[in-house]
């Protein structure tokens, strides 16, 4: 077979499945691992793909960040429906940490009228959008500013995360799937995002449809890691059943 060829059937398998392994294309196409590798960065330079470790992903065009005043308008019906309904889980006396994004944004500016509430971010948007609620205290938790998100990244995010302890945590993805888990397109914010899975006892994933059954670059945890996943009504209903399968709620506005 001709190298273009098997570069040919390998997009068509990525296409198809979303993600390929270099010991499964090497098997399939009775060549070696070296080989598949060289195949995969060369479409990697077509755009397309993304690698990773052991192979590669589907990178569909929506995938690829835009910047976050972009990203406002987009979905913005469904993403102030899904912040209203995030800020219901949002109690008087709470300790929450709000991640960044446009749907984190949404729940953000529903929770100035609450009282005695304590709000962890990594991220100066959210931090602004809370700076002149008389009720709630926003603690910032440093780092180097990164990506269109405005996050601060970086180990002294990390590090001060990990001497932090929240009752709950709101934090949107680029992706989610069952196979690949929670997914993120910044590869410089998944030790941040990492730290507070870790730092919440209750984590909640606010994604509208778009973001559900794709993954982008990056795991920073398995779906299993959640508690609750609120989403929109145009979410696939089989992925929802999915999840709701393995004892994760489904809140669908």
């Amino acid at each position: 077979m001709l190298t273009a060829q098997r570069r040919q059937l390998i997009m068509k398998a990525l296409q198809e499945d979303e993600a390929v392994q270099v010991a499964a294309l090497a098997e399939r196409f009775g060549v070696s691992e070296v080989t598949i590798r060289r195949d995969l960065a060369a479409l990697d330079g077509q755009g397309g793909l993304r690698r990773i470790r052991g192979g590669a992903l589907l990178t569909p065009p929506n995938l690829h960040e835009p910047t976050l005043l972009e990203r406002e308008v987009v979905n913005r019906d469904a993403k102030q429906r899904i912040g209203q309904a995030a800020a219901e889980l949002v109690e008087d006396g709470d300790t929450i940490i709000v991640a960044g994004g446009t749907t984190t944004a949404e729940l953000a500016k529903r929770l100035t009228r609450h009282s005695d509430l304590l709000v962890i971010t990594p991220t100066i948007n959210v931090a602004a959008l809370l700076s002149g609620s008389m009720g709630v205290t926003v603690l910032i938790t440093g780092g180097i500013l990164v990506g269109p998100e405005q996050t601060l990244a970086g180990h002294i995010s990390e590090q001060a995360l990990r001497t932090l302890h929240a009752d709950k945590l709101f934090i949107s993805v680029n992706a989610l799937d069952i196979e690949h888990g929670l997914t993120s397109a910044h590869p410089s914010e998944i030790g941040v995002d990492m730290a507070m899975l870790r730092a919440a006892n209750r984590r909640i994933v606010l994604a509208d449809h778009t973001k559900l059954g794709r993954a982008a670059t990056c795991t920073f945890g398995a779906v299993t890691e959640i508690h609750t996943l609120i989403t929109d009504s145009d979410a696939p209903s089989r992925l929802l059943d999915d999840l709701r399968e393995l004892g994760i709620e489904v809140i669908v506005v």
